[in-house]
């Protein structure tokens, strides 16, 4: 038995990981877009892996199946049965998933990187999934 008053389950302490993780993916995503000259490539990457990390998160709680994709559409789409309010994020899903393969190999005649403006969009919706998921969970499983 538990009798630490702030100890997490095992299970819990399993979806913090997710989250922490997603955390991090998000922070380095801030910390790649502030250098001189910003690496916008892999900081695109890095929010789209925000978000994955985030939902797989909740996925997790729920216990529900973790799938080994990077398609954000389809994680959100399983979590609706659960969490109808995350239907909210489709769009958001959807403009992020491709970031997880479109900019981390040479395009092959040229370089092929996220504008700051597509990069702001996918910053911006990577905050907006990873504070949803925070916004749904228990308060002492949050990093």
């Amino acid at each position: 038995m538990n009798t630490q008053p702030n100890a997490l389950t095992p299970h819990e302490e399993a979806v913090r990981e997710w989250l922490v993780k997603a955390d991090n993916d998000w922070r380095s995503a801030k910390a790649l877009a502030a250098l001189s000259p910003p690496i916008l490539d892999t900081a695109g990457y890095h929010c789209q892996q925000a978000a994955e990390k985030a939902l797989k998160g909740l996925m997790l709680f729920h216990h529900l199946p973790l799938l080994k994709t990077h398609d954000l559409t389809l994680l959100v789409q399983l979590l609706t049965v659960i969490e109808p309010q995350v239907a909210f994020h489709i769009p958001a899903a959807q403009y992020l998933t491709p970031f997880a393969t479109l900019f981390r190999y040479p395009a092959g005649g040229g370089f092929n990187d996220p504008t700051p403006s597509e990069f702001a969009q996918a910053y911006s919706f990577s905050m907006d999934i990873v504070q949803f998921v925070h916004s749904v969970l228990p308060v002492h499983i949050r990093p």
